[in-house]
């Protein structure tokens, strides 16, 4: 673990609108680093240079920081965190970057979106309650696999799955909008069936808004050693088929994507909740809930 202190004059960065992601205005990354042990560490995607045991860097004055950027900012909009790092990750509770972070936007009025595995996001129901009374606020949780087991192998050391469940339950609870990001899928490991109806109902039976899946894991040669490295650890002769399967190939997605892709769309019909991200995006409008988009 390292603390660093950030010597710039905006810590914002303007967040590149995309076809396959989230809309929002701005990007904060207030941790740096991978930090959960996750077999496939999707945080640096474009990264070649990868080092999946760097430690974390926390960037301890942040929070300073980022009131003199806001207190002069006449452009508002949603700021958000998790896009790298993330920001509930085990040394947020040490460290309180976002926390601090939510007090000032609510302070400047700024809408957020949070992007997470953690639990630790329980913390701060109450301030992300306080925000949303009066601007936006999104919570998108990452899940993998419905099966607690599973999860251990794949992200060992982020809060389980039920654990994530009964965060989306709380917040929606709250009137926070909610969903789920199905991500990552990995080819041959979770883009079961089994696995994928039951993220669904229980992102439903939770109040969750929306389920989004992500196929797309790129393997890059030090990600590649890494992945394979844990492939053989908890999955033996997984290896073997992602060589057979993909080559050397950076992007790998399940050679049954678009079979998926079509259930998901079915599943999440049948369950009344968004998959389609040009809806799910509707939801940052202020303006607009689920409730609204049901009626479309």
């Amino acid at each position: 673990m390292e603390t660093i202190l950030i010597n710039r004059k905006s810590l914002l960065e303007k967040h590149k609108k995309s076809d396959y992601w989230f809309d929002y205005e701005y990007n904060l990354n207030l941790y740096s680093g991978a930090n959960q042990d996750c077999i496939y560490c999707d945080g640096e995607n474009e990264m070649i240079e990868f080092d999946p045991f760097a430690e974390i860097k926390i960037k301890l004055n942040a929070p300073s920081l980022l009131e003199i950027e806001l207190s002069n900012k006449r452009i508002k909009g949603i700021i958000g965190l998790g896009a790298m790092t993330d920001p509930y990750n085990p040394f947020e509770k040490r460290y309180e970057l976002t926390r601090k972070t939510l007090e000032i936007l609510k302070k400047y009025e700024y809408g957020v979106i949070i992007i997470t595995r953690s639990k630790l996001l329980e913390r701060d129901l109450e301030l992300l309650t306080q925000i949303n009374q009066k601007e936006k606020v999104i919570c998108v949780v990452k899940i993998a696999c419905a099966d607690n087991e599973m999860a251990k192998k794949v992200e060992p050391d982020a809060s389980t799955p039920d654990e994530r469940f009964r965060m989306i339950k709380a917040l929606t609870d709250r009137n926070i909008t909610t969903g789920v990001a199905f991500m990552p899928v990995l080819p041959f490991i979770n883009d079961q069936e089994d696995n994928i109806n039951k993220i669904i109902e229980k992102a439903k039976m939770s109040g969750a808004s929306f389920v989004y899946p992500w196929f797309d894991i790129y393997l890059f040669p030090e990600k590649r050693r890494f992945y394979f490295h844990n492939l053989d650890k908890h999955f033996p002769g997984m290896k073997e088929k992602y060589q057979k399967t993909f080559g050397d190939e950076i992007l790998c997605q399940s050679p049954d994507k678009e079979r998926l892709i079509a259930l998901i769309e079915a599943k999440c019909v049948k369950e009344n909740i968004i998959c389609n991200l040009e809806e799910i995006n509707r939801l940052f409008d202020k303006k607009t809930d689920f409730e609204q988009l049901s009626l479309l």
